[in-house]
């Protein structure tokens, strides 16, 4: 959470109008009342529709923003059951752009919001101090929007207010900042309610409202296309695009007016900017760019940006990667955080959207489970080695399944994904076991799970197959032949979507028959059925039109650790990934961490084509100490001290790391991080 103990400089935000925040509040009846669970502190924000308090969760605990709307609007019976309705819908916009929805409802005679207290600034403040932002500024935040509304869109919600009172800014410790995007279902429930406010104002603020929003036309995704554009049109010259003396000349100017030109205000901008506000802006929706993702890109291509990567140079000795990059291409990075967890997360509510649809949901016959939506910021939490041998063993043993430590590493609402790399439960591996210990701390991330077996799922004696981990995780992870293995697409490109993961059952490479090519004449194994389904998936997803690819599963190749070494019966994996030009495989089947040089098959350095291995099984209730003597030349770095997370962050076709120590743990730096190229 973001809520603050102590009184900010500026008043947290929610959502509410910026001129309230500096303004003196009148006493409010309801301050120091309770409110459906909730006690009310202090009025953050008053608005036409609705008033924002700063309140305490009393169950939870925690500070929240709840929003009371206008009591008269309650009395509208239709009004009041859609907004309850389709909130639900908004509650389940588990995006790291969007507020959150915490719950909503109607209590006392009145219907609330509770929402993420956020700690920040918005545009319009921002705006109104500096006039206009920078290219590079104002593509962050578009291209943050961006990510947001498209997620929206693909559950069906269309915004129909984007404005810059609407985006907030929370300052990051790298000097950036997250754009949290709020009022998501408010405006659509009252517009869908009525045309026109009490006052016969149109619904939707006047400087960036759609034509075919003014005409009353039925509304879609493109309606905030034009929204965004104008707001993009403001960041970069200071005004609206339509800069009127009353409302309704500006509606006759979205209607007719020709779109104005941001470079006639502005002469350092590309003349390129005039096209993607002109498109943007068209009065036609057919006219314009099919997504808000589309015009972030389209502005992308227009703007001087920091590169993400270059080409590889010389390398200095002893160092596995290039030191500094950036990408050749002028392009909007996107970017995805990969966190590697290896404990479980700490027991909340269940996270419900992966941006927009849950993955793997309706994979394909080959097993695909593409992900809807555009890129925006992606966190990949994956697990290795966090089963107990036991129920939780006693907090007094330092080394006891180290799940509420690492909490407050994984933000689920910030995930994209959770990769689950084997052993992920605690005793047995049945459908009870999950719900009584693994549900309490991985819950949470339930349904954007994306999981692997290990050999604990098998350790149920009769049948040999990992049933209660089926049965807990859903239909979505059983894969084409029903044994645990699938991939699915993450980010997007231009065109397609970036980096291609998959998920393999390794623990089909230790059974009969192994995971390698079916013998001549002879019964195809499970294991075979994988092998040629990989190559299959591998086939279809060629590293010509999928930049990167990674790979996970529970056994590695190359470990270097005793009392859980490697395993050779996964080379057949590799020989098939080696030649697709695989950019980075991840397991779990050593209890530590370890980071391998890009190598080949045979564990030779090959720094062109070469697989980057990370074992990653830090978690459950030991770590297994890394041998004894000199380390192989080809081992960059490891540990088995600290339980933490390891964070990826993946590029359009690049990709860094970071490891991070929960609490209390050593504190250990993977100090050879550098950025890296895939393919």
């Amino acid at each position: 959470m973001l809520a603050s103990g102590s009184p900010a400089v500026n008043p947290p935000l929610s959502g509410a109008s910026p001129e309230c925040y500096n303004r003196r509040m009148g006493a409010d009846p309801r301050v120091g009342t309770e409110l459906a669970g909730h006690q009310i502190l202090s009025v953050i924000g008053r608005g036409g529709m609705a008033v924002v308090y700063l309140a305490e969760h009393l169950r939870l605990g925690r500070r929240v923003a709840l929003k009371v709307v206008d009591p008269d609007m309650a009395e509208d019976v239709a009004f009041r059951e859609r907004f309850i309705r389709e909130s639900r819908i908004v509650a389940g916009l588990d995006h790291p752009n969007v507020v959150t929805l915490f719950d909503a409802g109607e209590a006392d005679g009145v219907l609330y919001l509770s929402m993420r207290y956020v700690e920040g600034t918005d545009l319009e403040r921002i705006l109104r101090s500096e006039t206009r932002l920078e290219p590079s500024r104002t593509l962050s935040i578009v291209s943050q929007c961006a990510a947001a509304l498209d997620a929206a869109h693909a559950q069906g919600l269309v915004h129909r207010d984007v404005k810059p009172a609407d985006i907030l800014l929370e300052s990051q410790s790298d000097g950036g900042n997250r754009v949290f995007l709020s009022d998501f279902g408010l405006s659509k429930q009252l517009a869908a309610s009525t045309r026109l406010t009490r006052t016969g104002s149109l619904m939707g603020t006047v400087d960036y409202v759609a034509p075919e929003q003014i005409r009353g036309e039925d509304v879609d995704g493109r309606a905030d296309v034009y929204s965004l554009g104008c707001v993009l049109y403001r960041c970069l010259t200071g005004e609206v695009p339509f800069p009127r003396t009353s409302e309704i000349t500006t509606i006759y100017a979205h209607l007719n007016d020709p779109v104005p030109r941001p470079t006639e205000h502005r002469d350092d901008l590309p003349l390129r900017v005039d096209e993607v506000i002109e498109r943007a802006l068209a009065k036609s929706p057919d006219e314009r760019f099919p997504t808000c993702g589309a015009l972030a890109d389209g502005l992308a291509e227009t703007a001087e940006v920091p590169a993400e990567e270059s080409p590889v140079g010389p390398e200095p000795p002893g160092i596995d990667e290039p030191t500094s990059g950036a990408f050749p291409r002028k392009a909007a990075t996107i970017v995805a955080v990969v966190a590697v967890a290896m404990i479980a997360f700490a027991g909340g509510l269940l996270a419900r959207a992966w941006r927009g649809s849950e993955p793997g949901t309706s994979p394909s016959p080959q097993g695909v489970a593409p992900v809807v939506g555009r890129t925006g910021p992606f966190v990949i939490a994956a697990a290795g080695e966090i089963a107990c041998p036991a129920p939780p063993l006693s907090d007094a043993n330092p080394d006891a399944c180290q799940y509420d430590d690492t909490a407050d590493l994984i933000h689920p609402g910030e995930l994209a994904a959770v990769l689950a790399l084997g052993d992920n439960q605690y005793d047995n591996g049945d459908y009870e076991d999950y719900l009584a210990y693994y549900d309490a701390e991985w819950g949470r991330a339930k349904s954007i799970t994306k999981p692997v077996p290990g050999n604990h799922e098998y350790a149920v004696p009769s049948p040999a197959t990992p049933d209660g981990y089926f049965r807990y995780f859903g239909d979505s992870v059983r894969g084409p032949d029903g044994q645990g293995y699938y991939s699915f697409d993450l980010g997007a490109c231009p065109d397609k979507p970036c980096w291609h993961l998959i998920a393999l059952n390794s623990q089909l490479c230790v059974g009969s028959g192994g995971c390698g090519p079916a013998p001549r004449g002879s019964e195809p194994s499970a294991g075979n059925r994988m092998y040629r389904w990989l190559k299959h998936d591998l086939a279809t997803h060629p590293n010509t039109e999928y930049p990167c690819t990674l790979a996970y599963w529970h056994h590695p190749l190359f470990s270097f650790s005793t009392g859980s070494g490697a395993t050779p019966e996964v080379r057949p994996l590799w020989d098939l990934l080696y030649p697709a030009h695989v950019d980075v495989v991840l397991n779990g089947h050593s209890h530590n961490y370890q980071r391998w040089k890009p190598q080949e098959p045979a564990q030779n350095v090959d720094r062109e084509r070469g697989i980057r291995q990370f074992v990653v099984g830090t978690g459950g209730s030991f770590k297994n100490s890394l041998q004894l003597g000199t380390w192989p030349s080809n081992l960059v770095a490891a540990q088995d001290s600290a339980f933490g997370i390891l964070k990826i962050s993946l590029g359009r076709s690049s990709y860094e790391w970071t490891w991070v120590s929960a609490a209390g743990q050593p504190d250990y730096e993977d100090s050879s991080t550098r950025p890296a190229r895939c393919g």
